[in-house]
Protein backbone atom coordinates (compact mmCIF):
# COMPACT_ATOMS: atom_id res chain seq x y z
CA UNK A 1 0.00 0.00 0.00
CA UNK A 2 1.44 3.06 -1.07
CA UNK A 3 1.60 5.69 1.94
CA UNK A 4 -0.59 8.30 0.06
CA UNK A 5 -3.50 5.84 0.07
CA UNK A 6 -5.96 6.74 2.72
CA UNK A 7 -5.43 3.88 5.72
CA UNK A 8 -9.29 2.30 5.58
CA UNK A 9 -9.86 -0.21 8.58
CA UNK A 10 -13.11 -1.80 9.64
CA UNK A 11 -15.11 -1.21 12.40
CA UNK A 12 -13.42 -3.65 14.79
CA UNK A 13 -10.10 -2.48 13.89
CA UNK A 14 -10.83 1.22 14.46
CA UNK A 15 -12.27 0.09 17.93
CA UNK A 16 -8.71 -1.74 18.38
CA UNK A 17 -6.51 1.11 17.61
CA UNK A 18 -8.69 3.95 17.81
CA UNK A 19 -5.92 6.15 19.85
CA UNK A 20 -3.72 5.44 17.17
CA UNK A 21 -6.24 6.82 15.01
CA UNK A 22 -7.24 9.61 17.06
CA UNK A 23 -3.34 10.60 17.25
CA UNK A 24 -2.74 10.42 13.19
CA UNK A 25 -5.98 12.36 12.51
CA UNK A 26 -4.99 15.09 14.93
CA UNK A 27 -1.73 15.40 13.18
CA UNK A 28 -3.55 15.85 9.77
CA UNK A 29 -3.69 12.38 8.70
CA UNK A 30 -7.28 11.41 7.49
CA UNK A 31 -8.06 7.76 8.45
CA UNK A 32 -11.94 6.04 7.55
CA UNK A 33 -13.54 3.74 9.02
CA UNK A 34 -15.57 1.30 6.38
CA UNK A 35 -18.80 -0.74 8.25
CA UNK A 36 -18.57 -3.77 5.95
CA UNK A 37 -22.67 -4.92 6.87
CA UNK A 38 -23.42 -1.11 5.71
CA UNK A 39 -22.09 -0.99 1.59
CA UNK A 40 -20.73 2.40 0.43
CA UNK A 41 -21.05 3.60 4.28
CA UNK A 42 -17.66 4.70 5.26
CA UNK A 43 -16.47 7.54 8.38
CA UNK A 44 -13.77 9.60 8.37
CA UNK A 45 -11.28 10.72 11.29
CA UNK A 46 -10.12 13.99 11.06
CA UNK A 47 -8.86 16.71 12.32
CA UNK A 48 -11.90 19.45 13.51
CA UNK A 49 -9.32 22.27 12.72
CA UNK A 50 -9.03 20.72 8.82
CA UNK A 51 -12.88 19.85 8.66
CA UNK A 52 -13.93 23.49 10.17
CA UNK A 53 -11.62 24.69 7.01
CA UNK A 54 -13.08 22.80 4.60
CA UNK A 55 -17.28 23.76 5.69
CA UNK A 56 -16.01 27.25 4.96
CA UNK A 57 -16.35 26.00 1.65
CA UNK A 58 -20.30 24.83 1.62
CA UNK A 59 -22.50 27.40 0.48
CA UNK A 60 -25.35 28.52 2.77
CA UNK A 61 -27.03 30.77 -0.43
CA UNK A 62 -29.85 33.23 1.59
CA UNK A 63 -32.43 34.97 -0.43
CA UNK A 64 -34.69 37.78 0.54
CA UNK A 65 -37.18 38.94 -1.48
CA UNK A 66 -40.20 41.78 -0.85
CA UNK A 67 -43.42 40.98 -2.16
CA UNK A 68 -45.07 44.86 -2.63
CA UNK A 69 -48.94 43.53 -3.36
CA UNK A 70 -48.69 41.75 -0.36
CA UNK A 71 -46.29 43.72 2.20
CA UNK A 72 -44.51 40.70 3.38
CA UNK A 73 -40.82 39.60 3.24
CA UNK A 74 -39.69 36.01 2.49
CA UNK A 75 -36.04 35.06 3.62
CA UNK A 76 -35.12 31.87 2.65
CA UNK A 77 -32.17 28.75 2.51
CA UNK A 78 -32.01 27.88 -0.94
CA UNK A 79 -30.05 24.73 -0.22
CA UNK A 80 -32.75 23.53 2.21
CA UNK A 81 -35.70 25.16 1.45
CA UNK A 82 -36.47 26.36 4.57
CA UNK A 83 -37.96 30.04 4.25
CA UNK A 84 -39.10 32.73 6.78
CA UNK A 85 -41.72 35.68 6.16
CA UNK A 86 -42.75 38.86 8.20
CA UNK A 87 -43.74 42.51 7.38
CA UNK A 88 -39.80 43.69 7.67
CA UNK A 89 -36.94 41.96 6.45
CA UNK A 90 -35.65 41.84 10.89
CA UNK A 91 -39.06 40.20 11.35
CA UNK A 92 -38.42 37.56 8.32
CA UNK A 93 -35.05 36.63 9.13
CA UNK A 94 -36.32 35.89 13.35
CA UNK A 95 -38.46 33.74 11.49
CA UNK A 96 -36.13 32.36 9.06
CA UNK A 97 -33.70 31.86 12.28
CA UNK A 98 -36.66 30.06 13.94
CA UNK A 99 -37.33 28.02 11.00
CA UNK A 100 -34.23 26.69 10.32
CA UNK A 101 -33.50 25.99 14.34
CA UNK A 102 -36.88 23.93 14.65
CA UNK A 103 -35.91 22.53 10.89
CA UNK A 104 -32.06 21.13 12.97
CA UNK A 105 -34.18 19.64 15.54
CA UNK A 106 -36.23 17.74 13.41
CA UNK A 107 -33.49 16.64 11.06
CA UNK A 108 -31.32 15.29 13.67
CA UNK A 109 -34.60 13.72 15.54
CA UNK A 110 -35.16 11.64 12.49
CA UNK A 111 -31.99 11.84 11.32
CA UNK A 112 -32.69 8.04 10.00
CA UNK A 113 -34.97 8.92 7.39
CA UNK A 114 -33.30 12.41 6.09
CA UNK A 115 -30.04 10.80 5.89
CA UNK A 116 -31.38 7.93 3.62
CA UNK A 117 -32.54 10.29 1.16
CA UNK A 118 -30.41 13.53 1.18
CA UNK A 119 -28.12 14.36 -0.88
CA UNK A 120 -24.68 14.85 0.56
CA UNK A 121 -24.93 18.56 -0.21
CA UNK A 122 -28.06 19.13 1.29
CA UNK A 123 -26.24 16.93 4.55
CA UNK A 124 -23.25 19.23 4.72
CA UNK A 125 -25.14 22.35 4.75
CA UNK A 126 -27.00 20.93 7.51
CA UNK A 127 -23.75 19.76 9.55
CA UNK A 128 -22.64 23.61 8.80
CA UNK A 129 -25.29 24.97 10.35
CA UNK A 130 -25.77 22.79 13.23
CA UNK A 131 -22.67 23.44 14.20
CA UNK A 132 -23.35 26.41 15.65
CA UNK A 133 -25.24 24.39 18.30
CA UNK A 134 -28.70 26.38 18.21
CA UNK A 135 -27.37 29.64 19.30
CA UNK A 136 -29.37 32.47 16.92
CA UNK A 137 -26.40 34.82 16.91
CA UNK A 138 -24.18 32.40 15.73
CA UNK A 139 -26.56 31.18 12.91
CA UNK A 140 -27.86 34.71 11.72
CA UNK A 141 -23.46 35.10 11.26
CA UNK A 142 -23.42 32.50 9.61
CA UNK A 143 -25.85 33.10 7.57
CA UNK A 144 -24.89 36.58 6.84
CA UNK A 145 -28.16 37.81 7.94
Amino acid sequence: MSSLALQRHNVKKTRDIYSQIHNLAAMGREIVTVNAAAKGNEVSHIDKAIFDFGMQCVPVTIKAEQDAELNIWTVSVDELDIYGEGPTKGEAVEDLVTSTLDYLELYYERLDLYARYDTVQKKAVVAKLARCEGDREKLRRLMGV
